[in-house]
């Protein structure tokens, strides 16, 4: 992967979303130091919370479960605050979730910062295709953002964006070569991919 598209460096344990989130947690707890929790929402794919149960579950970090509102299908906010002051390392906010909602980041961000927290995971579904990603990245420019994202918004305009902020590292997913890829994800997905993950080195 790396060759194919020109980067540095490529992190095969990346392959997919759900091994992408089992490394933002294990970043979470290296950055954050003193905690080994993460509070992982039930409005996260079940696949992806179960591969990175898998993952992490050995090291000795525990995954901590939000439950979700049924009336909105969102995380239930009563149910996070429960947490405010205790050492946690990061929340994940899935975006769009896996239900289809879109989760209240501002809100979420704002109640992990009243316990401390800093340091968030942006996975979907396409956290890019969120309408209010930019301006909410800007208003929390003490927190640190990974972003794990299909490649496809990673446009000129959007790199730009990326590089001015300095809080963010976009985790770009891509399943296999280009045959693979696409058959998955659509036609075209992995070349917007390739250009994307371009636009970045030459912005970094």
């Amino acid at each position: 992967i790396a060759s194919l598209t020109g980067m540095d460096a490529s992190n095969a344990s990346l392959y997919d979303r759900a091994s992408g989130l089992a490394e933002a947690v294990l970043m979470a707890v290296r950055a954050h130091k003193t905690s080994r929790r993460v509070l992982l929402p039930a409005t996260a794919s079940p696949l992806y919370r179960s591969v990175a149960h898998s993952i992490v579950r050995l090291q000795n970090i525990e995954l901590v479960e939000i439950p979700f509102d049924a009336a909105t299908g969102t995380i239930d906010h009563k149910a996070l605050e429960q947490y405010a002051g205790s050492d946690i390392a990061a929340l994940v906010i899935p975006q769009p979730n896996f239900f289809g909602a879109l989760e209240d980041v501002d809100a979420l961000i704002a109640a992990g910062k009243r316990q401390a927290s800093y340091f968030y995971t942006l996975l979907g579904g396409e956290p890019m295709i969120y309408p209010g990603l930019w301006d909410l990245i800007h208003r929390h420019r003490d927190c640190y953002f990974q972003i794990i994202t299909n490649g496809m918004f990673l446009s000129e305009e959007n790199v730009g964006r990326i590089r001015r902020a300095g809080n963010i590292t976009p985790l770009v997913s891509i399943d296999g070569l280009e045959l693979n890829n696409d058959d998955r994800r659509g036609e075209g997905v992995f070349q917007a991919a390739v250009e994307g993950l371009s636009r970045l080195k030459k912005r970094k």
